[in-house]
């Protein structure tokens, strides 16, 4: 019984010594108020999540939503964007260049939800307009009312 209690209490401290060394590997330590987690990941991870940061923090854009409105010639599609200019208020417009057609899309929306309502409102003026999913610029948020 001796032996197996030994043995027993030997491995214990064997597999808790073998967890406190960091074998190529990066530990971030993070704090609550009654708990602490320790994330162990290996280097290579971190400095892909690192890499991913910076580089979203230069693109300054998102994936989101706009209504597609023109698509054709460059001429087009500017003389779609002046007709919308008078008639669409707080809301930026976009001609774009996607191989073969110039692209006139409208706004830029969070969600494919926000976008249908907006596709609502306009009524007959978008009525043959579609939602396409692509990057878009970073809207600004609109605080509710409590």
């Amino acid at each position: 019984m001796r032996k197996l209690l030994t043995g027993i209490l030997i491995c214990t401290i064997g597999m808790a010594s073998a967890q406190e060394k960091n074998l190529g590997r990066d530990s971030t330590q993070t704090r609550t108020k009654s708990q602490t987690l320790k994330v162990i990941a290996p280097y290579s991870l971190t400095e892909l999540e690192a890499r991913f940061i910076r580089l979203n923090e230069l693109e300054k854009k998102t994936v989101g939503y706009r209504i597609q409105y023109y698509s054709g010639s460059r001429e087009g599609a500017n003389e779609a964007k002046a007709e919308l200019i008078g008639t669409v208020d707080n809301v930026d417009i976009y001609v774009l260049y996607q191989q073969p057609n110039f692209k006139t899309k409208i706004g830029d929306f969070r969600t494919k939800l926000e976008a249908q309502k907006f596709q609502r409102e306009m009524g007959e003026i978008c009525k043959g307009c579609f939602i396409v999913r692509e990057k878009i610029e970073f809207p600004p948020i609109k605080k509710s009312k409590p």
